[in-house]
């Protein structure tokens, strides 16, 4: 048997003259061969229930590791997951990010932080969250924008709400798929 890209073999999961099940006969899908490193990495994260309605494949995503924190990996999404998970009652859907890895910096098990644009405004006025400090500022940041403390504070709580939404669990690589008979 050939693999149909070079790599790297992590870990053999059988030996010569052992019989396997088929992909194409078993209702497990067959028998995982080895795991093996490819020059191409993975990343997998969770984006929220608000955001992944915004998350398409194919889309571009920056994932940045522990080991290399200067450096930013440019990757695309290849998968969302149709299945939520659901951790410290937050509902999450993984996303499977492809990651170019030539120079083979990025290992199995590191992690990282996976960063995308889930949506972008031109044209807008923009007050960050952070301009506000507390809540007695509102009625002169609404006086300053010419808009009502009760519109001010409706937009403050939505960049709240979507700031709350958008961070991203951190990203784990991994191998790749392991090889069917």
């Amino acid at each position: 048997m050939r693999a149909p890209v070079g790599g790297t073999i992590l870990e053999q999961e059988v030996s010569s003259g052992q019989v396997i099940a088929s992909a194409t006969s078993s209702a497990s899908g067959g028998t995982s061969l080895l795991k093996m490193r490819t020059s191409a990495a993975s990343a997998a994260s969770a984006g929220g229930e608000s955001d992944v309605g915004n998350v398409r494949v194919g889309q571009p995503a920056s994932v940045t590791v522990e080991a290399f924190p200067q450096r930013t990996f440019q990757g695309l999404v290849e998968k969302i997951e149709p299945q939520a998970v659901v951790q410290q009652s937050v509902t999450m859907f993984p996303v499977l990010i492809s990651i170019s890895n030539e120079a083979g910096l990025l290992l199995p098990g590191m992690n990282g932080e996976v960063s995308m644009l889930v949506d972008q405004r031109s044209q807008v006025l923009a007050v960050p969250v952070d301009a506000v400090r507390s809540v007695r500022e509102l009625p002169s940041v609404a006086s300053a924008l010419g808009i009502s403390v009760d519109t001010l504070r409706a937009q403050v709580d939505r960049q709240v709400q979507a700031r709350a939404s958008r961070r991203w669990p951190r990203a784990s690589s991994g191998p790749s798929p392991p090889a069917r008979a």
